[in-house]
């Protein structure tokens, strides 16, 4: 019998019993504290890509108020000269520091203030078509372009609103330059080490930079990530701009069709997960280790009784055959000797016989 086949039969049963089950519970916890995590972190992001969506609408609305406010104030009693336009201009602006430049245009379009930095051409900024409605009323804006300053190029958007004149008609279009990168500032949200917020617009271009660098207007994400105008938010796990694989949410900005996305290494978002799981491979390893030294502990003892059984099985056997062998041959005896015994009475009879007769 084949007792060390035995024997390594009865562990690898053991271990077999033991970690089926518990394999199968490891494998439910890391899944579901997998899921537990993205659910969380995707829920953070949703709500960064919302808030931040929602401020940069603010932005927007402020900016529409400022230059409606100016519109209505300053040109309550007609449009003055340029002089006193270019003092109003000039006191907003340093007022609020995020207004690069106004200039103004009659009913026909034709500008009638250049602005107050003449290296910016009116006539170029009126080509950035402000086809975006903001309101009823007739405000509107453009989409982000750059705008060259110094031999940079800044994110502006251009917004436009109309100048009140007699009759209720309008008598000009104000127009003002804004700098997108106040509005944008405040997406720079840190999330670990490779969280951020940025924002891009449908063509999928970058109108924000990013924490890891991009250039505005000229870098793009990739196309399997650009959003379709039924596409308003949501969440994904898809591989970003570097190439990497991220928890991700975005939202859209109404009207403009721009989108917020905040998205997270996914390595990052489940760095506990991942902590957990080398914590689980020691148990996994400590657990096989105990089942395995408890499975050899058994199948030893379970073999030598077995081995001990078998020994004395085999010895009784042996004594069985041995009786079985001297009863046989004292039955051989015992007939070898009556084979004997009758010829030699015979011949002692007959012996007996002849010699009475001599």
């Amino acid at each position: 019998m084949r007792f060390e086949r035995l024997k390594l039969s009865l562990i690898a049963a053991f271990l077999l019993v033991a970690m089926i089950p518990l394999s199968g519970l490891v494998y439910l916890i890391e899944t579901e504290g997998e899921r537990l995590i993205k659910e969380k972190v995707s829920s953070h992001l949703q709500g960064l890509s919302r808030k931040s969506a929602e401020e940069i609408s603010r932005f927007i609305l402020e900016r529409q108020n400022d230059i409606k406010m100016l519109s209505n104030t300053l040109f309550a009693g007609g449009i003055g000269p340029e002089a006193t336009l270019e003092r109003h201009f000039a006191r907003m602006k340093e007022h609020y520091r995020l207004y690069i430049d106004f200039f103004l245009a009659d009913a026909k379009g034709k500008i009638i203030f250049q602005g107050l930095r003449s290296r910016i051409w009116a006539e170029e900024l009126m080509g950035c078509k402000t086809d975006i409605k903001l309101a009823a009323a007739g405000e509107a804006a453009s989409d982000v372009f750059l705008l060259k300053d110094k031999g940079a190029g800044i994110p502006v958007i251009l917004m436009s609103t109309p100048v009140p004149g007699p009759a209720g008609r309008p008598a000009a279009t104000l127009f003002a330059v804004v700098d997108f990168r106040d509005a944008t500032g405040a997406l720079h949200t840190a999330m670990g080490k490779t969280g951020e917020v940025y924002l891009v617009n449908q063509k999928g271009y970058f109108i924000s930079s990013t924490r890891f660098g991009v250039e505005v207007l000229k870098d793009r994400i990739p196309s399997s990530l650009q959003k379709t105008a039924d596409q308003v938010a949501g969440i994904d796990e898809p591989i970003d701009y570097r190439g990497k694989s991220v928890l991700h949410a975005y939202q859209r900005i109404a009207g403009f069709n721009w989108y917020v996305i905040a998205e997270q290494d996914r390595d990052e978002a489940l760095l506990e997960l991942f902590r957990f799981r080398k914590f689980l491979i020691v148990y996994m390893a400590a657990t096989v280790l105990a089942v395995f030294g408890l499975a050899y502990g058994i199948a030893t003892l379970l073999v030598n009784r077995l081995k001990m059984n078998y020994r004395r099985e085999k010895e009784l056997e042996f004594k069985v055959t041995q009786k079985d062998k001297l009863a046989a041959l004292g039955l051989l005896s015992a007939g070898l000797a009556h084979e004997l015994n009758t010829p030699l009475a015979d011949a002692l009879l007959y012996t007996q016989m002849i010699q009475e007769e001599i």
